[in-house]
């Protein structure tokens, strides 16, 4: 969905990116690709519905020309799907060989523990990593319960916005730094941190 918010794009095109350089390289076995699926494509939809998750899955296969991803993520939980839906379609995805492994981002403690069980009960496949907002001013949301139980199943960790959205790099001072670029109201948050 990265890049579907600039006119013209529709999303994906990352991947589509991606897949050209791949075919151009001609080295996929020594590369490993990370994808979502779940947030927001437009007209392609969201969520983690069986329905959802095999054609978003193809649309990302025929992007990166590849006929497998190696880390296939839930973007968001999806709380209107059964997880026992999402993880019995991730099942089938890697039996049919087009994911190897999946990943959460976005979870709370209590729907990965969830997840985490009935992967256990129904033998389906588990979240092999765990994706929070993680960085030097956002640190609760995963220091206070998810990361005891990334460690207690020994779930990787892959933070994101590790610089908050830029603002830990300088690039934000003031609100008229803000519209340098689209993602300058995600920042506005973070200004508060300048005047302590």
């Amino acid at each position: 969905m990265y890049s579907k918010w600039v006119a013209g794009n529709l999303g994906g095109e990352s991947e589509t990116i991606l897949g050209k350089w791949l075919i151009s390289r001609g080295h996929r076995d020594q590369v490993v690709i990370a994808t979502k699926v779940g947030n927001d494509m437009g007209v392609k939809g969201k969520g983690l519905s069986r329905k959802h998750i095999q054609e978003a899955v193809e649309d990302s296969l025929q992007r990166l020309q590849t006929d497998y991803i190696d880390l296939y993520q839930s973007h968001i939980d999806d709380e209107n799907t059964p997880l026992e839906e999402t993880l019995e379609t991730y099942a089938e995805l890697i039996r049919q060989g087009k994911v190897r492994a999946i990943g959460a981002s976005n979870y709370s403690a209590e729907r990965l523990l969830q997840a985490l069980e009935i992967s256990l009960k129904h033998g389906y496949p588990r979240y092999e990593s765990l994706q929070p907002r993680y960085n030097l001013y956002d640190r609760d949301g995963y220091e206070q319960d998810l990361q005891q139980i990334s460690q207690e199943h020994s779930i990787g960790v892959i933070s994101y916005s590790s610089l908050c959205s830029g603002f830990l790099s300088g690039k934000y001072r003031s609100e008229k730094d803000l519209s340098i670029s689209l993602r300058g109201s995600s920042v506005k948050r973070y200004l508060g941190a300048l005047q302590k």
